[in-house]
């Protein structure tokens, strides 16, 4: 339709009578163009603005809108719409034919600019704009993955052009193909705005849905007057099995080609399904399931025994075993925890209520308002209210279950069944159940008919494996139904998840909600059906294995090993699966900003142990006795610091007088003010100190002192730490990160070691003090400009590594979760960490304070040598826990081997490794034998802290901080009592006094690989 410019403001003639710019009104609002066209229009007495022309365009355009948005949004909406368009006359002119003709009359692309990320804010409210426009004009209800542009339209939104076209007539709408609607006939009324197959069929008065984390969450509107009339399906009727359940055909399952009479229709009733989002289902209408106790009854007797006679028309047990005594049991959960115990449900009972109210539980009704917890999150506590009535689950024959939404607000359930019957793949869709909705959600038949098909193809594909392996020609088995990969992969949990419900209350989950997992809404029950548990036992004690197959098959272990090992820890991470990059990390490692924190985090541990051990070798040239030559010819000898060796072991074990005191605070500090902070103020005011130290340090009281506030400051550093990984770190790359930070610990007390002999001995041993203290500032530096507690806080971290961490890293609100005390206390998971720590550094305490003074005094080498081969056991510790760090995470994420299994390896073996050699080295005390095992036995127990220290992050993430600080506040005390022991042992150093202590070290070895075997896990604990 060509435009015909008039003298409005710019906007066409022929736009001024569509709007009703004349005295006429408003009474062409509706009318076609070319109809408005042939009336002439009363002429005006004074000519229109601009301004009030584009408000009579809102004004009619406003007359068109469906109601899904609010007045004073789509009023905005429009208005930013109709100002863009404002020099687009053709545009506007087709857009105003398609609303006014709703689509009757062909209409050009009507096109805005495409912003940034193309979405369109209007009121504070960003969405896409195809989306907003089609909401107001066309579908209330629209979800924004629901949209198809049709083919001639040219710049359609996921066409990327510059513009995007928001004329909603331009646009189809998607309807699922999981619902089949070609079996209905549906007789609309005259007049329609609102398609029928998208109409609820009935007003529930039940308030808003309180989840309003998606806007495109389907809204009833009321009825048209007309009602629906509902064809009879044949037995060719194409309505799907899951309509055909809910009340549109009911075909037995036994007979499929005979017809069953059609239940009732109630004007309420049969169930419809709508789509929302990718993900989402949505039930709206209810309808009444067969009578509950005539259905029930004919199955089981009073003594829960089958009968032994078949009723007419009734069908065949699927099991001749008796019932079980609950036919389900129900365990609530809140977030990731479980709390109470479970319930179960007694089948004589044969349905359940599943409540808000708190009234005490019993019989067939389960009240969550009487269970508490004492870490429930405000989250949590808020959704809790909004339970209400909760939900009905209804027994029908041998184990069908039925659920009826008694509450006011929308149940969300995840049930294979209705994935089946919507056409999805198992646990690929979320149903949205809502108030007075009654659905089947699980049918015993057909989860007996997929067990028996899933453990039959399992089993075969591991007899095929195993025939490969042995060489057996496997040409006599069964062809699969599914590939030989799929099938090998099928675990017994995948087959107990058949008889599994899982019901969110008020919040949903999935693709199309910010909670990803159901382990993330605020309060959730989990269903067991005992029958359909009982039934998978009885199929699996009667798989047939027959000739070569039967290669020491057991019950479960028709599952390859590979794939129980990753459902074990799948299982000990949470129920999270190891989410593997995209773009895994390459030699360019600082393109990765996680993998910047680590080579800082490692800097920052080789400050932190140069600043902790340099005084062992300074200590050495401190009290070193000069051979000097006086004037008369005689030769004597002199000390800077006439110190006793028991004087020395007190200053070098007053560190650990404060480091023991922090260890708690560390940890409760970072959950409070942010690992980052904490762990660059320990490090640097123990750098300052150092500094200080040539200067203030001339008595043993004021070295004391010294040592005693460096190690306060010092003693945060290590379980803070945690705090970072719990953000920065996924759970396929927690050993490997965690590894390379620790390693800093060794490679400083290595680089540390000869570096400060060269100082002391080339520029005296206040010059070590200077060069590493100045070191440490430096590192604070840098540290505090670049990290940041959160990867959302971070503005360099690329948006596909943010994606990456936040899709596999889940913490939980840290300011609103209490810290589980007695439970973290009295784990023996905490108990396992705590010895195995103890222990090893029982033995890096030894040889760290001890190790020059036993070269130098016992074994004779020289200052420069000592230093050098002390820091030797260092250098093969940070090797190896590197090292043992990529190992761990490679053999984890190829399902090698489980989480636990790993931890015991390397900390059981590294501490016997150790304990063995300091076993021959107290022996043999030979100056080339003694030391070489002393390097393989520190060495050793890079392993072994590769394993204890990142278990805290296995059993309890968000808590790991504070555990590694207890832990580490009873290991410090080994840096207490071991130095102060040493140094009474060896006062003369003999070879006999070494011997001791190195006995004493092979034992603590031996107890703590002891307590860590029995007491380890890396499943998270109930508690975390």
């Amino acid at each position: 339709m060509d435009s015909k410019s008039g003298g409005l403001g710019g906007i066409p003639q022929d736009f001024a009578g569509m709007v009703g710019l004349s005295s006429g009104g408003h009474i062409y609002a509706n009318m076609p163009p070319q109809e408005i066209r042939d009336i002439n229009p009363m002429p005006n007495t004074a000519a229109p603005t601009s301004a009030d022309a584009c408000l009579s365009i809102v004004h009619s355009l406003m007359c068109h809108r469906q109601g899904g948005e609010s007045e004073s949004f789509a009023k905005r909406a429009i208005e930013s719409l109709v100002k863009k368009l404002k020099e687009k006359r053709d545009e506007l002119d087709s857009l105003i034919t398609a609303i006014t003709t709703n689509g009757a009359h062909p209409s050009k692309c009507v096109t805005i600019q495409r912003t940034l990320d193309g979405r369109l804010q209007v009121a504070g409210r960003k969405g896409f704009p195809h989306v907003i426009y089609a909401r107001i004009w066309r579908w209330p209800d629209l979800h924004k993955n629901e949209l198809k542009h049709v083919k001639y339209c040219q710049f359609a939104f996921d066409l990327k052009c510059d513009s995007v076209c928001v004329n909603p007539y331009h646009y189809e709408r998607v309807v699922s193909p999981g619902i089949d609607l070609s079996g209905l006939t549906l007789q609309s009324g005259p007049n329609r705005i609102i398609k029928d197959e998208y109409c609820a069929g009935s007003v529930l008065n039940s308030g808003m849905d309180i989840d309003a984390a998606d806007i495109g969450t389907i809204q009833h509107h009321p009825a048209p007057t007309a009602a629906y009339a509902y064809q009879q399906a044949s037995v060719n009727s194409p309505v799907s099995p899951h309509l055909q359940q809910n009340g549109y055909a009911s075909v037995a399952n036994n007979q499929p080609n005979q017809i069953q009479q059609q239940q009732n229709y109630t004007p309420n009733g049969g169930v419809q399904g709508t789509w929302k989002g990718s993900n989402t289902l949505t039930y709206t209408q209810s309808m009444q399931p067969p009578d509950p106790r005539s259905q029930h009854n004919n199955y089981w007797t009073h003594g829960n025994q089958p009968l032994s006679g078949e009723l007419p028309g009734q069908q065949r047990l699927l099991s001749r075993q008796p019932a079980p005594e609950y036919w389900c049991s129900v365990a609530y959960f809140e977030l990731d925890t479980q709390v109470g115990e479970t319930f179960k449900v007694p089948s004589s009972k044969p349905n359940v209520i599943v409540d808000g109210y708190v009234d005490p539980s019993g019989g067939n009704r389960f009240c969550l308002g009487a269970l508490s917890n004492v870490h429930r999150t405000e989250q949590s506590e808020r959704a809790r209210l909004h339970i209400g009535k909760g939900v009905q689950l209804d027994l029908r024959g041998e184990g069908d279950v039925w659920l009826r939404c008694l509450s006011d607000h929308s149940v969300f359930v995840q049930s294979y069944y209705l994935d089946r019957e919507a056409g999805r793949s198992p646990g690929d869709a979320v149903h949205k159940i809502y108030p007075a909705a009654c659905i089947k959600v699980f049918d015993l038949r057909q989860c007996h008919r997929q067990m028996q098909s899933l453990a039959a193809n399992a089993q075969a594909a591991a007899a095929a494996q195993a025939a490969a392996v042995a060489g057996i020609p496997g040409s006599h088995q069964a062809p699969l139904k599914i590939g030989l990969n799929a099938a090998a992969g099928i675990g017994v949990d995948d087959l107990r998840r058949l008889c599994i419900l899982r019901l969110s209350f008020v919040k949903g989950w999935g693709p199309d909600y910010p909670r990803i997992s159901i382990k993330d809404t605020p309060c959730w029950i989990e269903v067991h059906l005992h029958r359909a548990l009982q039934l998978l036992d009885e199929v699996l004690h009667t798989m047939p294995i027959d000739g070569p197959r039967a290669i020491d098959f057991q019950i479960h272990s028709f599952l390859p090993f590979k794939k129980m090992v990753e459902q074990e820890n799948e299982q000990a991470n949470g129920g999270s699966k190891l989410v593997q990059e995209e773009n895994p990390l390459t030699w360019k490692f600082w393109q990765k900003r996680r993998y910047i924190i680590v080579l800082l985090a490692f800097l920052g541990y080789v400050s932190n142990y140069s600043l902790r051990v340099n005084l062992s070798v300074a200590i050495v040239a401190m009290t070193d006795k000069r051979e000097i030559i006086y004037e008369n010819g005689t030769i004597g000898y002199e000390q800077e610091f006439d110190w006793s060796p028991q004087e020395r072991g007190l200053i070098l074990s007053s560190f650990f007088w404060g480091y023991i005191l922090t260890q708690f605070a560390g940890g409760i500090f970072a959950k409070r003010f942010g690992g980052n902070l904490i762990f660059g103020l320990g490090i640097g005011l123990t750098a300052i100190l150092t500094l200080l130290t040539p200067v203030l340090g001339k008595t043993v009281a004021s070295m004391i002192v010294i040592r005693v506030l460096q190690g306060l400051f010092e003693g945060v550093t290590y379980p803070c730490i945690h705090d970072i990984w719990l953000y920065w770190s996924p759970i396929s790359e927690r050993s490997r990160m965690s590894s390379i930070a620790y390693a800093g610990i060794f490679i400083g007390t290595t680089v540390t070691m000869p570096t400060s002999a060269y100082l002391a001995t080339s520029f005296g041993w206040q010059s070590v003090f200077y060069v590493f203290g100045a070191l440490g500032i430096l590192w604070y530096t840098v540290w505090t400009i670049v990290v940041r507690s959160t990867p959302e806080k971070d503005r360099f971290i690329s948006k596909d590594e943010l994606i990456y961490i936040q899709s596999t890293v889940r913490v939980a609100n840290k300011s609103k979760r209490i810290i589980p005390w007695k439970a973290l206390l009295t784990s023996k998971a905490v108990y396992a960490i705590v010895a195995s720590q103890a222990a090893m550094n029982w033995a890096f305490n030894t040889m760290l304070t001890h190790m020059p003074t036993f070269l130098s005094d016992t074994l004779n080498y020289d200052l420069a040598s000592s230093g050098f081969l002390s820091g030797a056991p260092y250098l093969t510790m940070g090797i190896f826990i590197s090292v043992a760090g990529y190992l761990a995470d490679l053999f984890i994420n190829k399902g090698f081997i489980t989480i636990t299994k790993i931890r015991k390896l390397y900390v059981c073996g590294a501490l016997v490794v150790q304990s063995i050699c300091m076993i021959l080295a107290g022996f043999l005390l030979d100056p080339v034998w003694s030391v070489a095992l002393v390097i393989i036995g520190v060495g050793a127990g890079g392993f072994a802290s590769s394993g204890y220290s990142v278990n805290a992050l296995d059993i309890a993430a968000e808590y790991a901080s504070v555990i590694l600080g207890y832990s580490n506040t009873f290991a410090s005390l080994t840096g207490i009592i071991s130095p102060a022991l040493t140094g009474v042992l060896v006062q003369n150093q003999t070879v006999e006094e070494w011997r001791t202590v190195f006995f004493i070290t092979a034992g603590m070895d031996l107890l703590g690989s002891i307590a860590y075997f029995f007491w380890c896990s890396g499943d998270v604990q109930p508690w975390a």
